[in-house]
Formats: structure tokens, C-alpha cells, sequence
């Protein structure tokens, strides 16, 4: 919870700061891998600073005549990006930078078969630290499409349990990911 809190003030400091500013574009992005985000890019005087949330949902269902599998997966991301433009062309801008935030994620598998029944949920939340390196080209004015890369870190904890037949074990989990990520950026810009 206060990793939400702290991402959330990090977002309004960014946004108060915005108003002061001359020459600054506000706008609305889709951005499109695993996860659905949404974008609220801010440019000002190079930088590009973008508050988003990201969600993502998996479900799998399969049978056979001797077994029944489930499995729910729902993560949540709540992210600021701070990127600085290092592009001189008004068509096609690269930027680097980083993005912060905060993750919560919700796992559930089941196993049902003629012998036991299986099943663990885990509940966790953390934070994420992406270096990220970036290109949009402006195919309009006010109108950008783009590829975000970035090197991912997550660090989350929280709880696991498991449940095999008749017995329940409940224990702590914390878990560490590393991973690449890459996203395509739909911008669109309020003029």
C-alpha cells in the first residue's frame, strides 16, 4: 500500500510541475504487450514524463476425463516513466530514461483429479525499476506511434497457500524477476 501512495504523490508532484511550464504537451497513450496500459505522457522542454497503469489477465481452463486444471493470473501495475529526449528531429524522437512503480499480483492454480486435489493461490506486491530506452515517430503533429525497450526489475512479497487434499500450508513468499520487456505506444497529443 505505500508503494501506491509513494507512486501516486510522485505523479502529482510531476503533474504540479507541468503547469508552470511554457512549452509543455499533454496527451493520452495505448501501449500494447502482455499488459493493456494506459498513458498519460506530459513532454516539457525534452523530458517526457509519463504516469501509467498496466493490467494484465490470463485464464486457463483444460479437462480431461481424469483431471481438471485452472489457472487465474492478474497483475496491476501503477508506473511513472522519466525519460529524456535526445533526438534534434520533430518527425522522430529516441528517449531514455527509467520508469518506477508499483506491482500487485494475484495467482490462483487448481488441480482437481480422480486421486487429490491441488491447489495454491499466491498474493503479492512490490515495486518495479525499468531502464528504458525508447522511439516514437510523429506520423501527425500531434499524433506519435512508438516502441518502448526496457531491462525490468521486480521485487515482490507476500503470501502463499497451499492446499494438497486435506492439508493447508501457509508460508511467506518473495519473489525477484528480471526480464526484457517491449511495448508498442499508441500517443495521441492535445494541441
Amino acid at each position: 500500500m505505500i508503494y501506491t501512495k509513494i507512486t501516486i504523490m510522485a505523479a502529482l508532484l510531476f503533474l504540479s510541475n507541468t503547469v508552470v511550464a511554457k512549452e509543455s504537451k499533454f496527451g493520452v497513450g495505448v501501449g500494447i504487450n502482455d499488459y493493456f496500459t494506459i498513458q498519460l505522457p506530459i513532454e516539457i522542454e525534452g523530458l517526457l514524463i509519463e504516469p501509467s497503469i498496466s493490467i494484465h489477465n490470463r485464464n486457463e481452463d483444460s479437462s480431461s476425463p481424469s483431471e481438471i486444471y485452472k489457472n487465474e493470473r492478474e497483475e496491476v501495475r501503477t508506473i511513472v516513466g522519466i525519460f529524456k529526449n535526445i533526438s534534434k528531429s520533430k518527425v522522430i524522437q529516441y528517449f531514455y530514461g527509467i520508469k518506477l512503480g508499483y506491482i500487485s499480483s494475484k495467482y490462483n492454480d487448481s488441480r482437481v483429479s480422480t486421486s487429490s486435489n491441488t491447489s495454491y493461490s499466491t498474493e503479492t506486491d512490490g515495486y518495479l525499476i525499468a531502464p528504458t530506452f525508447g522511439v516514437q515517430y510523429y506520423f501527425l503533429s500531434n499524433m506519435s506511434i512508438g516502441i518502448d525497450v526496457s531491462f525490468t526489475y521486480t521485487d515482490k512479497e507476500g503470501e502463499r497457500i497451499n492446499s494438497v487434499s486435506s492439508s493447508t500450508e501457509i508460508s511467506d513468499t518473495d519473489l525477484t524477476e528480471y526480464a526484457t520487456e517491449s511495448e508498442i505506444v499508441l500517443r495521441y497529443y492535445f494541441e
